[in-house]
Order: C-alpha cells, then sequence, then structure tokens
C-alpha cells in the first residue's frame, strides 16, 4: 500500500484499515528518528554557535584591553592633562538660589578615574584651592539631603544639627585641613553654606589661613558667622573677590576696618539690604567689578546719600551689573572707566530710561540690557558710547521701531543680539547688506543673535535673510569683517521651514549657524562677570 492512500484519511474522520494503520505507523517511526537527528544537529550547531560567540566575546575584550595600550590619551604628557584639569574647574556661583548647581568637588571625581589621573589631580594645587563647604537644605524639606556618596565627599552632606559637636564638623574641618595641604600657598576660593551649628567652628578653620584667600562667597550666611568675621582683625591681602547671598534677604556684612581688605576688586551682592551706615565702609572707589541683583537700599537716589553716593565713587568700576525692579538713576552718574554693563529691570511702569540716557559712559564696549517695556529702542540704549562692540537688548514692548538710528549710533558693532517682538523690519535687514560699492551698516559684525519674534510679521523676506547670511558670511567687499556667528531663537513651530532652512545652510555652506528651539540670549550678565 502506497502513502498516496493514505491522503483521504488526512482530509476526513475516516477509521483507517488495519494495512494503513501499519503504514502510518511505520512513517511516524521513520519521521521521529528524522526528527531526533535534525534536533541532534542544531545541539551540535547551538553549541558551535555559542562556542564561537564566547570565543568572540573574549577575543573582542582582549583587543580592547590591547587597545587601550595604543590608547591616544596614553600619551598625552600629564602637563597637558593637567591643563585640561584645571579648565573644567567649576566656578563657585553666589546665588543662593542655585541650590542645585553642580557641587565643587572636581578633584575627588578626577582622583577616581585611574592612577594616573589621581597622580596628576593630586599635583595641581589649583584644584585643592576651591573649598565649598557645607551644603544647603533642599528646598521645602528639612530632612539632610546626601550630596554625594561617596566617603571622600562626606563633607558636602547636609549635616543634621544634632551632630554639631560630633562626626560632620570634625570631618568638615578635617577636609579642610586636607584641601589646605594639598593646595600648598595657593589663593583659596572659598563658599560657605552653613548652619548655624557649625559656622564658627568651620569659619575659624579657614581663619587659620586667611592671609591666603582669593576669593570669599557667603551664601545664606547665619548671624553669628557674620558677626565672627566682622570682628575679623587680620589682613587679607589677597582677597580680590567677595560675595554675599541672601535667598530672602538679609543685612549688608561689612569690616569693621575695610583696610583689612586693600585689594578687593569684585563685589557681588545678591538680595542684600544696605543700610544707611554701610555704603561708607564699602571700598567702592577700589571696585572695578561690582554686581547688584535685588539689593534694598536704606536711601533713594536723591538723597544724596546710600546708592547713588556710593555708585558716583565707582571711579574705576570696568564691570557692571545691576538687575532690580527699580531704574537706573535719574542724575548724572559718571562711569569714567567702565567697560561693560548688564542692566535688567523688572518694572511695569512707563519709560524710565532717562536713568540709563544719564549714565555717562564714554569707554563702554559692551552694554546688555533686559526690561519690560519701553518707547523706543534708542531710549534705553547709552547717550555716548562711541567705543561700544557689543549691543544685547531683550524687551518685551517697544513702541517705535528705530533699528537703523540704533545701528548708526554704534557703527563699530562686533555683536549685535536682538530679542525684541516686531522689531526688525525688511529694510533693516537690507541696511546690513553691502549694496553697490556702499559698505552696510555695521560692517565689523561677528556675532547676530535674534529672535524670531524680532521680524516684523509679514514683512521680512526668507530671501532677504539667506542674501545676509551669504554676504556677511562670506564678505566680498574690504573692511567687512566675516561673521563667525549667527543665532536664530524660535518658540514658534510655524518656524519649521525656516529652521529647516538654516540647517541646510549651515550643512551645505559649512557655515555656523545656531538654531534653538527656545528664546534664550546667554550670557547676560553673571556668567560673563565670572563671579
Amino acid at each position: 500500500m502506497s502513502i498516496g492512500s493514505l491522503a483521504a484519511l488526512l482530509e476526513s474522520n475516516d477509521v483507517p484499515l488495519p494495512s494503513q494503520r501499519s503504514l502510518v505507523e511505520e512513517i511516524l517511526r521513520d519521521k521521529r528518528a528524522e526528527l531526533a537527528a535534525s534536533g541532534d544537529a542544531i545541539s551540535q550547531l547551538q553549541f558551535t554557535l555559542n562556542t564561537l560567540q564566547a570565543k568572540h566575546a573574549e577575543l573582542a575584550s582582549e583587543i580592547s584591553q590591547y587597545d587601550s595600550i595604543l590608547s591616544p590619551v596614553r600619551r598625552i604628557p600629564p602637563e597637558i592633562i593637567g591643563e585640561i584639569f584645571l579648565y573644567f574647574t567649576p566656578v563657585m556661583h553666589p546665588d543662593s538660589e542655585s541650590r542645585n548647581h553642580d557641587r565643587v568637588n572636581l578633584p575627588w571625581k578626577l582622583g577616581h578615574i585611574c592612577h594616573l589621573w589621581r597622580a596628576v589631580s593630586l599635583s595641581l594645587e589649583q584644584l585643592w584651592s576651591v573649598l565649598d563647604l557645607g551644603a544647603p537644605w533642599p528646598v521645602g524639606d528639612r530632612t539632610p539631603q546626601l550630596l554625594y556618596p561617596d566617603d571622600e565627599k562626606y563633607f558636602t552632606r547636609s549635616i543634621s544639627p544634632h551632630c554639631a559637636e560630633g562626626y560632620g564638623t570634625a570631618a568638615a574641618l578635617e577636609y579642610i585641613d586636607r584641601c589646605l595641604q594639598r593646595s600648598s600657598d595657593r589663593p583659596l576660593s572659598l563658599r560657605l553654606w552653613t548652619h548655624n551649628f557649625a559656622a564658627v567652628p568651620l569659619l575659624d578653620g579657614f581663619l587659620k589661613c586667611s592671609a591666603r584667600w582669593g576669593q570669599l562667597v557667603l551664601v545664606d550666611p547665619e548671624s553669628n558667622l557674620l558677626n565672627r568675621l566682622s570682628r575679623f582683625a587680620g589682613q587679607l591681602l589677597e582677597l580680590r573677590k567677595m560675595a554675599m547671598s541672601f535667598m530672602h534677604g538679609g543685612p549688608m556684612f561689612f569690616f569693621q576696618d575695610w583696610q583689612c581688605i586693600p585689594n578687593l576688586t569684585n563685589l557681588t551682592l545678591t538680595r542684600v539690604f544696605l543700610p544707611s551706615e554701610s555704603f561708607m565702609y564699602v571700598p567702592w572707589s577700589r571696585l572695578t567689578r561690582y554686581c547688584e541683583i535685588d539689593c534694598t537700599w536704606e536711601f533713594d537716589w536723591l538723597e544724596g546719600t546710600g546708592r547713588l553716593a556710593s555708585y558716583r565713587q565707582l571711579t574705576q568700576l570696568c564691570t557692571f551689573c545691576l538687575e532690580s525692579d527699580t531704574p537706573a538713576a535719574m542724575e548724572p552718574l559718571l562711569l569714567p572707566n567702565l567697560r561693560a554693563a548688564f542692566f535688567a529691570f523688572r518694572g511695569s511702569y512707563g519709560s524710565p530710561f532717562e536713568g540709563i540716557q544719564s549714565f555717562e559712559m564714554p569707554m563702554l564696549e559692551l552694554f546688555s540690557l533686559r526690561y519690560p517695556y519701553a518707547l523706543e529702542l534708542s531710549d534705553c540704549v547709552p547717550a555716548y558710547s562711541p567705543r561700544l562692540k557689543v549691543l544685547r537688548a531683550q524687551i518685551e514692548c517697544v513702541d517705535g521701531p528705530d533699528m537703523e538710528h540704533v545701528m548708526k549710533t554704534f557703527p563699530d558693532l562686533t555683536e549685535l543680539t536682538i530679542d525684541i517682538p516686531s522689531f526688525i523690519s525688511n529694510a533693516d535687514i537690507l541696511r546690513l547688506i553691502p549694496f553697490h560699492d556702499e559698505l552696510p551698516l555695521n560692517p565689523k559684525l561677528q556675532i547676530i543673535r535674534l529672535s524670531n519674534r524680532s521680524f516684523v510679521h509679514n514683512r521680512c523676506h526668507w530671501k532677504t535673510l539667506v542674501h545676509l547670511l551669504q554676504a556677511r558670511f562670506r564678505p566680498a567687499m574690504g573692511g567687512m569683517s566675516a561673521l563667525r556667528t549667527f543665532e536664530f531663537s524660535t518658540d514658534l513651530s510655524s518656524d519649521e521651514n525656516v529652521i529647516t532652512g538654516l540647517k541646510a545652510l549651515a550643512v551645505e555652506n559649512r557655515w555656523n549657524i545656531i538654531v534653538r528651539n527656545k528664546i534664550e540670549f546667554l550670557p547676560w550678565h553673571l556668567d560673563e562677570l565670572n563671579v
């Protein structure tokens, strides 16, 4: 009987005949034997595959290990590695709201990478001269927060007041001693985020090396710490930078005799109350950098004391940052050596820029302004600053567009940053493009930053912008500087075509065109002040 006779049985439920049953049993024996054989073959192949995969992984691991011997990083001299480490040394931000910023713990991290990096980090005295002591309490939470679980960085814990006399303070003092030893005789940068229980012991530890203080940052300092520091009778000859910051406001700290810091040139005050007697003690006339954020003065501008009287002493000032709810001075104020001014006002009243016009800044090179409202941009830029190179303006509303007038007022601009709604017309863009043999306005521009809302709606053309980029990135006329950076910021999904076009121009021409999906122009003040 043939296999073909079983076809009908495969398509029905009929009972097989004895001969058909014997044939099916014979077929099953053959198929099961064939299945077993194929299973054995699969097992053998799977074993071979597993063996090859294990061998492959082993070889890849060995190759990686031997490749590491030839890694370029091994050929970098320790001196160059040290320079790279120093480049990433954190800056101690003075603002008390910067509670989530990275802590200054660079040398500890570097020492955990490898033996060479540890040796290099231990040899760099500058890395160990930055001491950031005491972690801030988490906002809205009284529970101590462990920022770093590593035992070698236990000093950054928010230590409970219950261990004031115990492990926490002792560990912090041990950390101070270790850093002082490794930093040798380098000037020290200190930032204190201390609590009542540890303020005085830790400060006493620092005072032992007060002759080396180069920068001092006090964040939400407690009254007992300020009282202890105000009675300091030594000399701080290396101290050049000082910052004081409160989260919710606090009194101005001053030494009994400011002559103990004769070389102080950089002062930052954030949410500090300055009583009438404070301004008389601060060495305003020696400052070259001054940053004031949301501070309160006991007297106003017109009484001849307090703020205005202090500002009039800033004759050596080179960098000035003023952020406040109030406008600037309403009386003439001469700052003869000022090079960089950063003004940010949040008031919502009228146009107070008679105050900015009253600032006489003949040497000014950088001017940055943030404000909600102005009649015209020309009302809120310096009246006479012929050396101005950088102009940044972020204003929520300007009634009268006068872009061309401003560009003519400052012909030597190298950077132009504008974030003002409906401010730039198509004609303004054309004035930045050469026409025949005529140089455009601001021929020395190297950086242009514009927001999408700065263009007058439906009156600025894509072709004009492309023409501007072509003419500026590849200037064909003498007397023009090549554009280095063009930045476009937008918060509108409707700008998708513009974004795509700008990115295509950047790729095709290798131009440095930066497109951001958020209107944000930085730095405005603190980053460049490097406090």
